[in-house]
C-alpha cells in the first residue's frame, strides 16, 4: 500500500544529512528578518546590509536547499512554506546562539556586545543614571541600547524579547509571572502643586472630592487611585486626565499654577528644596515600587545581576 504523502514541507537530504545542517546562523537571521519586515528592503535596513547583498544571501541559500523561500511582488516578500519553516525554527536557534555566546563571554570575564534596556518615564530618572555610570565603570566594553516607552510597553518588551531587561512600576509587571522580577526600591507617591494653588489653603489631608476639583498632570491613572476617587473618577475625568505625559521632568518644569501633579516623592526633591513645588498630602496612601524584569535565561548572566546590584546601590 502506498504511503500517505507527508503534508509538511520536506527538506532535501544529502549523504544522510539535511542541507539545513549547512545553513549559517547569518543566513537564518536574514530569513527571520525578511519575514518580520515583510520585504527585502525593510530587512536590509534592520540588518544594516545593502539590499543586493541580502538578495544574494537568500539566493545562495535557496540554491543550497533547492527550494524557493520567498515570493516577491510589488516590493513585498511573502515566505513560502519552506521560508516559514526556516524562520520559525531559526528564531529559537538564533536566541539560543546569542545566549550561549554571551554566557561564554561573561564566564570568561569578557563582557562585550550590547545590552538592551527598556525604561518607563519614571525609571529613566532613577535608577537608570546610576546604572549607566556603574556599567561603564565595571564593563567598559559593554554597549548599551536604552529606550524609553510607557511602562506597560517596556514590560511587554522583555516578554517579547525586544529588551534584555526593563525597569518599571510594579503594577505593570504583575501579568508577567514567568519573568524574573527584582525589587529595586520603593518611594511614597505624593501630590504636588505650585505654592499658590488653592489646595494649599485647605487643611490636609485632602479628600478625593477636593483633589479631583482641579486639573491633574500625571503619566496615567492607576487602578488604585481610581478606586480611591470612586464616582469622582467618572464625573471629573476631564480634570483627572487634563495632562497625560510620559516625561516627568517636562511636567515638573512646566506645571501650570492651577494643576496638581502626582508621582514618587524622589522626583520632586529638588523642586521642593527650591520652593517651586509643595506637597499636598491626601487621604490616598500609595507606594511606588520599582522592579527590574528579565528572563530566567538572562538572569543567569553575571552582567544582568550586576545591573540589579548597581540599581539597588549594592555594587
Amino acid at each position: 500500500m502506498e504511503r500517505e504523502r507527508a503534508t509538511s514541507p520536506m527538506i532535501p537530504v544529502v549523504e544522510g544529512r539535511t542541507i539545513l545542517d549547512r545553513i549559517e546562523l547569518k543566513q537564518l537571521e536574514h530569513v527571520v528578518e525578511i519575514c518580520r519586515a515583510g520585504s527585502f528592503s525593510g530587512a536590509a535596513r534592520r540588518l544594516r546590509l545593502s539590499q543586493p547583498a541580502l538578495s544574494k544571501s537568500i539566493s545562495r541559500l535557496e540554491a543550497q536547499l533547492g527550494v524557493l523561500l520567498f515570493k516577491r511582488a510589488g516590493g513585498a516578500a511573502r515566505p513560502t512554506e519552506f521560508g516559514e519553516l526556516i524562520a520559525d525554527r531559526g528564531r529559537a536557534l538564533l536566541d539560543s546562539a546569542t545566549a550561549l555566546s554571551r554566557e561564554l563571554e561573561q564566564r570568561a570575564g569578557h563582557v562585550t556586545g550590547r545590552l538592551r534596556i527598556g525604561l518607563g518615564p519614571t525609571t529613566r530618572l532613577r535608577p537608570m543614571p546610576q546604572v549607566i555610570r556603574g556599567l561603564a565603570a565595571q564593563y567598559p566594553e559593554l554597549k548599551l541600547d536604552v529606550r524609553v516607552e510607557d511602562a506597560p510597553s517596556v514590560m511587554r518588551g522583555v516578554d517579547q524579547g525586544r529588551y534584555d531587561l526593563a525597569f518599571g512600576y510594579s503594577d505593570y509587571a504583575e501579568p508577567y509571572g514567568e519573568l524574573i522580577r527584582v525589587k529595586i526600591f520603593e518611594d511614597p507617591i505624593v501630590f504636588v502643586t505650585r505654592p499658590g494653588h488653592p489646595l494649599t489653603q485647605i487643611g490636609a489631608p485632602l479628600t478625593a472630592e477636593e483633589i479631583s476639583r482641579y486639573p491633574m498632570a500625571s503619566v496615567g491613572l492607576p487602578s488604585s487611585l481610581g478606586d480611591w476617587l470612586g464616582d469622582y473618577a467618572n464625573t471629573r475625568e476631564a480634570n483627572l486626565r487634563a495632562l497625560v505625559c510620559n516625561d516627568m521632568e517636562l511636567m515638573t518644569a512646566s506645571l501650570p499654577e492651577n494643576y496638581t501633579l502626582r508621582g514618587p516623592h524622589f522626583l520632586f526633591e529638588r523642586a521642593f528644596a527650591d520652593g517651586e513645588l509643595v506637597e499636598t498630602p491626601t487621604e490616598w496612601k500609595a507606594t511606588y515600587h520599582c522592579w527590574m524584569l528579565t528572563t530566567p535565561e538572562n538572569w543567569r548572566l553575571p552582567v544582568i545581576k550586576a545591573v540589579a546590584d548597581i540599581a539597588r546601590g549594592l555594587a
